[in-house]
């Protein structure tokens, strides 16, 4: 699985390669931290949509909707919108 992201087994085979071949291309173009937020917010989705029974990749418009309103109960605004941008780019890669 790519190291850039993390994704539940319910993505496509396809998704996963393109995954890891983005993650490959993008090696030294984010910061440590950078990488390791992108990391956290992206394992944190897919725990969440494998909790509730959604399918993190690709997530659709509603799974994005409930999961923002779930992490709006309990992080900060900014945290929220991270993560946000993280789904983003994790949605970007895989295609």
């Amino acid at each position: 699985m790519s190291d850039l992201v993390t994704v539940g087994g319910g993505a496509h085979a396809g998704a996963l390669a393109n995954l890891a071949a983005y993650s490959e291309q993008a090696r030294g173009a984010h910061s440590a931290n950078t990488l390791r937020a992108i990391k956290a917010d992206t394992a944190l989705f897919s725990a969440w949509c494998s909790c509730v029974g959604l399918a993190s990749l690709p997530a659709t418009d509603e799974t994005l909707a409930r999961f923002i309103d779930a992490m709006a109960e309990e992080k900060a605004p900014a945290t929220v919108r991270r993560s946000v941008a993280s789904i983003g780019h994790m949605h970007k890669a895989a295609r």
